[in-house]
C-alpha cells in the first residue's frame, strides 16, 4: 500500500507541475496580468494556510524582534520572486523560461562564497561552468527571447537565491515552523504584490475592463490556482518519502518534461543547437547535484536537521506561485549548505 500511495503522490506531483505551468500560460491568452495573477494565487493560498490553522494544523506565533528585519528582506524577495517569475513566464518561451531556473544553483554557490568563502571542488566548478555555458548556447538561439524577458528571468533567479537563504535563516534561528512563517508572511506578500502590479503588468487600463467573471477567464484562474495548490501538497508530502537523489532526479525530469512541452505547445521549433545547449545545462546541473549528494546526506544524517529541512522545503513550496518543486536540487543544494554555515553566526544577522 505503502509503495501505491508513494507512486501516486509522485504521479500526482510530476503532472501538476506540467498542469501548473500549462494552466497558466493558458490563463495568460484571457488573462494576460501575470502580476496580478501572482496575487490572486497569493490569496487562495493564505486562505488555505487559515484552515489549515482553523483546522488545529499549527498554532501562530509573531516573529522575533530580533529576526524582523530579516522578515521584512524575506517577504519582499518571496513576494516579488514569484511575481518575476510568472512574468518570464509570460514574456519569454517556456523552455527559456524553465532553463534560466537552472542559474539558481550557481547563485547559490556565488552567495556561499562570497559570505563564507566556501568553495567547490573542482568538479563542482567545472558542473556550473557547463551548466551556465548550456544555458548561454540555449538562450541565444532562442528567436523568443528579447532583452526585457531576460532581464526579468534573471531578476527573479536573483531574488529567488536571496529568498532561500533568507527563509532558510528565518526559520532556524527564529525558532520558527513552516506554517507559522507563512502564516505571517502570506498576507504582507498579498498586499505587496499588489504594488507589482503596475510595474509588472502591460495594457493595465485592460485589466479594469477585463471580463474576469467569464467561464473562460474565471476557470483559467481558478484551475492555475488549485493546481499550484495540488502540486504543492503533494511535493511537501513526498519529500519525506524519497531520497535527496529521487529529488534532484524527478526535478531534472519535470524540467526536460516542461521544456518538452513548450516546445510542443507554446514555444518555436527548436534548433539542433538550442537542444544541444538546454542537454548541456540539464546534464551539468544534473552532475553537480550528485557531486554534492554526500553533503545533503551528512546534513540529513541529525534529526533536527532532517526535520528543519523538511521544513524549510514545505515554506518554500506552499508560498510558490507554481508549487510545483522545479528547482528540487537547488532548494536541496541550499539546505544543506545552511546546514553546514559557520556557528558563529549571530542572530541578527542575514545569511
Amino acid at each position: 500500500m505503502s509503495i501505491a500511495r508513494n507512486a501516486a503522490l509522485l504521479s500526482a506531483n510530476f503532472v501538476a507541475a506540467i498542469m501548473c505551468i500549462s494552466l497558466n500560460r493558458e490563463t495568460f491568452k484571457s488573462f494576460p496580468f501575470p502580476a496580478a495573477l501572482t496575487t490572486l494565487h497569493y490569496a487562495v493560498a493564505a486562505i488555505a494556510i487559515e484552515f489549515v490553522h482553523v483546522a488545529g494544523g499549527f498554532e501562530k506565533r509573531p516573529v522575533p524582534l530580533t529576526q524582523r528585519h530579516n522578515f521584512y528582506l524575506l517577504v519582499c524577495c518571496w513576494s516579488a520572486c514569484n511575481a518575476l517569475s510568472n512574468v518570464s513566464l509570460d514574456r519569454n518561451s517556456v523552455g527559456f523560461y524553465q532553463l534560466v531556473k537552472i542559474l539558481v544553483t550557481p547563485s547559490l554557490v556565488a552567495f556561499d562564497f562570497v559570505v563564507y568563502g566556501r568553495r567547490t571542488t573542482l568538479l563542482q566548478g567545472v558542473a556550473l561552468v557547463l551548466a551556465c555555458l548550456g544555458v548561454g548556447v540555449a538562450s541565444v538561439d532562442d528567436v523568443q527571447v528579447n532583452a526585457y524577458g531576460a532581464l526579468i528571468a534573471c531578476s527573479a533567479v536573483i531574488t529567488a537565491a536571496a529568498q532561500k537563504v533568507l527563509n532558510m535563516h528565518v526559520q532556524q534561528v527564529g525558532g520558527l515552523s513552516a506554517l507559522q512563517v507563512l502564516s505571517n508572511a502570506l498576507p504582507a506578500m498579498t498586499l505587496l504584490s499588489l504594488a507589482y502590479v503596475p510595474l509588472l503588468d502591460r495594457d493595465l487600463p485592460h485589466l479594469t475592463t477585463c471580463d474576469w467573471a467569464s467561464v473562460r477567464t474565471f476557470g483559467f484562474i481558478l484551475a492555475s490556482a488549485l493546481a499550484a495548490l495540488a502540486a504543492t501538497t503533494s511535493a511537501t508530502a513526498i519529500f519525506g518519502l524519497i531520497s535527496a537523489l529521487a529529488h534532484v532526479l524527478l526535478g531534472q525530469v519535470k524540467t526536460c518534461s516542461v521544456i518538452v512541452v513548450g516546445a510542443l505547445f507554446y514555444d518555436a521549433p527548436p534548433t539542433p543547437q538550442g537542444m544541444a545547449g538546454a542537454a548541456l545545462a540539464l546534464l551539468a546541473i544534473t552532475g553537480f547535484s550528485l557531486l554534492r549528494l554526500p553533503a545533503i546526506g551528512a546534513a540529513a544524517a541529525n534529526d533536527d536537521v532532517r526535520s528543519a529541512t523538511a521544513s524549510v522545503v514545505a515554506l518554500r513550496l506552499l508560498a510558490s506561485e507554481e508549487g510545483e518543486g522545479e528547482d528540487s536540487e537547488a532548494r536541496l543544494l541550499s539546505n544543506a549548505s545552511a546546514f553546514e554555515a559557520p556557528t558563529g553566526v549571530q542572530e541578527g544577522s542575514t545569511k
